[in-house]
C-alpha cells in the first residue's frame, strides 16, 4: 500500500500544483478566501466554504477520488493495527533505544524523499517520492516522539501531553472555538494576515495553553467535558457510565427434574 500511494502522486511538481485547476484560477479563489474569511460574517463564509470551488471536479471524478483515497491513507491504518497487535508502544522504556533507530533513519530518509520535487521539479518520477516521503515521515515522528516519551516519561510536558490525550475531543473542539475566533471575520479577523512565523508563535501559544489546562483539569476530573456528554449519549446514562447487566439467577438442578 505504500507503493500505491507513492504511486498516486506521479507527476512532476508543475503537473501536481495544476493537476485539477489552473494558476490563475487558483489566484483569484486564495485571494477571495482570505479575503472573505478575514472579514465575512458567519453565513458568508459558510457559503463561500460550501459553494466556492476552484477546481470544478466532475462528479465522476469526486467519486474516484473518494474510492480511491481509503486505498491511498490505508497503509498507515494497517500500520497502526499491526503496531497495536505487537503491543510496540506498550513498554516504551525497554524500547527507547529502538525508537530512537528508527527516528534517525525514518526522518531525514523521508525528508529527503520529499525533497526530490523541489531539487528535481520536472521530473515525474519525484512526485511518487514526494507522497511517499510523507507517509514515511509521519512514522519517523512516531517514534521520535516515542524516544522523547520514553527519554522524559516522568517530566512535567510528558505528563501535559497525557493530559492532552485523555480530554482530546474537548481539546479539538476547543481549538476550533479559540482558531475560529483569532482568525474569523466574525471575531479579531487575522486570516492570512499574521506570517508564517507569528502564525507558528500563536500556535506554540495555543497549544502551550491546552497543555496547562489539561494537566490541571484532568487533576480534578477524569474525563473531558465533551467526552462525558458523548459517555451519557452512548451509554444512555446520567452518570456516564455503561449500566450494569442483571445477571439471572444460575440454573437450579432439581432432584425431580432430569
Amino acid at each position: 500500500m505504500l507503493i500505491l500511494t507513492g504511486a498516486a502522486g506521479y507527476g512532476s511538481l508543475h503537473d501536481n500544483m495544476y493537476l485539477l485547476s489552473d494558476k490563475q484560477t487558483l489566484t483569484t479563489y486564495v485571494k477571495d478566501t482570505i479575503h472573505v474569511y478575514g472579514s465575512g460574517t458567519y453565513e458568508q463564509i459558510k457559503d463561500h466554504r460550501n459553494n466556492v470551488d476552484p477546481m470544478n471536479i466532475a462528479g465522476y471524478k469526486f467519486a474516484f477520488a473518494f474510492l480511491f483515497t481509503p486505498f491511498i491513507m490505508g497503509a498507515l491504518f494497517l500500520f497502526g493495527m499491526y503496531a497495536g497487535k505487537k503491543k510496540w508502544f506498550y513498554d516504551v522504556s525497554a524500547k527507547q533505544k529502538q525508537y530512537g533507530r528508527w527516528a534517525a533513519v525514518l526522518v531525514p530518509l523521508s525528508l529527503l524523499l520529499k525533497g526530490t520535487m523541489y531539487v528535481w521539479p520536472d521530473a515525474n518520477w519525484a512526485g511518487s517520492t514526494h507522497m511517499l516521503g510523507g507517509s514515511l515521515l509521519s512514522l519517523g515522528y512516531i517514534a521520535g516522539f516515542a524516544w522523547l516519551y520514553a527519554k522524559y516519561e516522568k517530566s512535567f510536558l510528558m505528563k501535559a501531553f497525557e493530559s492532552v490525550g485523555r480530554i482530546s475531543l474537548s481539546n479539538y473542539l476547543m481549538q476550533t472555538v479559540i482558531c475560529t475566533t483569532i482568525f474569523y471575520g466574525y471575531g479579531l479577523g487575522y486570516f492570512g494576515k499574521l506570517g508564517m512565523i507569528a502564525g507558528v508563535f500563536v500556535c506554540i501559544g495555543i497549544y502551550g495553553i491546552q497543555l496547562i489546562g489539561s494537566y490541571m483539569y484532568v487533576q480534578k476530573f477524569k474525563t473531558g467535558p465533551v467526552e462525558k456528554l458523548l459517555r451519557i449519549w452512548t451509554n444512555f446514562s446520567w452518570s456516564g457510565k455503561p449500566k450494569e447487566k442483571k445477571t439471572l439467577p444460575s440454573e437450579v438442578n432439581h432432584p425431580f427434574v432430569g
